[in-house]
């Protein structure tokens, strides 16, 4: 049960991730900026990485000093979820939505750095080969899935907020699975 739970939350971190990498530049250009400077978009773009592979660095850093891996999942994933919300209400407002761009891409990469920890956690010897690989494999179909949702959700409503509600209800429910494997890892060790 533990190594489907970790599917899931690994699914909902690359549905999110996947979803706002592809789409990014695209969103980048719902600000009004002309679609062919290409420039532009990809220094805006740079932004919300840059800042990503600094706070990556921090919560892994943070979460070897303490020991600590759920709530250093947990908190950068609930952190992209209200990027997400974020996103959706700030319409084309460059700056919140810039912010908005980097604390997904911030929590995002944050949660990606301590979230292998956690099937370290539960798994040994070949059981870990194997639920580390079934994780990886049945996460990273998040690759075809958020990329998709947003543009099947865009296509339908000429908008993406409602796809960017979406992606963050996704990863709110991942997020609430990493709260329910700490409480049952909890438990069994009282």
């Amino acid at each position: 049960g533990r190594v489907w739970a970790l599917c899931a939350v690994y699914l909902s971190m690359m549905v999110g991730f996947y979803g706002v990498n592809f789409w990014m530049p695209s969103i980048i250009q719902d600000f009004g900026i002309d679609p062919h400077d290409f420039l532009e978009v990809g220094l805006l773009s740079m932004l919300p990485w840059g800042a990503a592979a600094v706070a990556m660095v921090i919560n892994g850093t943070h979460s070897d000093r303490t020991g600590e891996r759920f709530w250093h999942v947990i908190v950068p994933m609930l952190i992209a979820s209200a990027g997400l919300l974020g996103l959706a209400l700030a319409g084309h407002a460059r700056i919140p939505s810039m912010i908005a761009l980097t604390m997904i891409t911030s929590g995002l990469l944050s949660a990606l750095a301590v979230f292998w920890s956690l099937p370290a956690a539960f798994l040994s010897g070949t059981a870990a080969a194997a639920g580390i690989a079934w994780i990886n494999s049945v996460g990273n179909l998040g690759g075809f899935f958020g990329p998709d949702l947003i543009g099947r959700i865009r296509t339908a409503t000429d908008s993406s907020e409602m796809a960017f509600f979406a992606l963050s209800g996704i990863l709110l429910l991942g997020a609430l699975v990493v709260v329910v494997l700490r409480q049952k890892t909890s438990a069994a060790l009282r």
